[in-house]
């Protein structure tokens, strides 16, 4: 649902992945559930961040396209959960996203 709603939205991102989107859906699943299961000890995830941020961008993936990604992983959590996405579990995932993001921009993007 993620994908569907990335590549619906923003069109643009569709020349950053493979025709089969098998792997990469594979590949994002493992990464949320990283992400959940290091919450509380975020600053050990720093080092296999900067690694797939600079994966990132030999793939094209620009800074400034983070932001249209974080919106679109909120809204996809929002759509798939209901009412149990509250106002609270909102805040957390934004503050988690824009931690994730703001690691793998500024050390993948020397200079913003």
């Amino acid at each position: 649902m993620f994908y569907d709603q990335l590549l619906l939205r923003h069109p643009f991102a569709r020349a950053l992945f493979p025709d089969d989107m098998t792997h990469q859906i594979f590949v994002f699943e493992k990464t949320i559930d990283t992400l959940v299961e290091h919450v509380e000890n975020f600053p050990s995830l720093r080092p296999a961040l900067t690694d797939l941020a600079k994966r990132h961008v030999t793939y094209g993936v620009k800074a400034y396209q983070y932001a249209a990604v974080g919106a679109v992983l909120i809204d996809t959590f929002a759509e798939i959960l209901g009412s149990a996405f509250t106002a609270e579990a909102r805040q957390a995932w934004e503050k988690v996203y824009a931690e994730t993001a703001s690691v793998m921009i500024s050390d993948s993007y020397p200079g913003l």
